[in-house]
């Protein structure tokens, strides 16, 4: 028998669980035949498996975000009289027509 020509895309199949009974004997067979071939397959496996936690955990940490998000958004916004007097204070001394500070609000002697 021909020794099988195996890619990394089979490899990752065969981690995933998802390659067919045919292609599952080709891995098998291709791992028998050397040592190479072992290295190979190690590392690949070695990255896939740290992609695959690092992916989870990312999952996790974005739905966990998303929670808190949506959980944000949907609290009622409470405003105070303090934070409404300072935002119109702020817009009137940095908004050129409006400023206190302005051209026109400048006495000329």
């Amino acid at each position: 028998m021909k020794d099988p020509i195996i890619d990394d895309y089979q490899i990752l199949k065969y981690l995933q669980g998802t390659s067919t009974q045919a292609e599952t004997e080709n891995i098998r067979l291709w791992l028998s035949k050397s040592e190479e071939n072992r290295n190979t397959y190690f590392q690949l496996k070695a990255l896939w498996h740290a992609y695959k936690d690092n992916f989870e955990n990312d999952q996790l940490n974005l739905e966990n975000s998303l929670l808190a998000y949506r959980a944000r958004i949907s609290q009622p916004k409470k405003i105070s009289f303090f934070s409404v007097a300072i935002s119109k204070m702020i817009s009137t001394l940095f908004v050129p027509n409006q400023s206190i500070i302005s051209n026109r609000n400048i006495r000329k002697n």
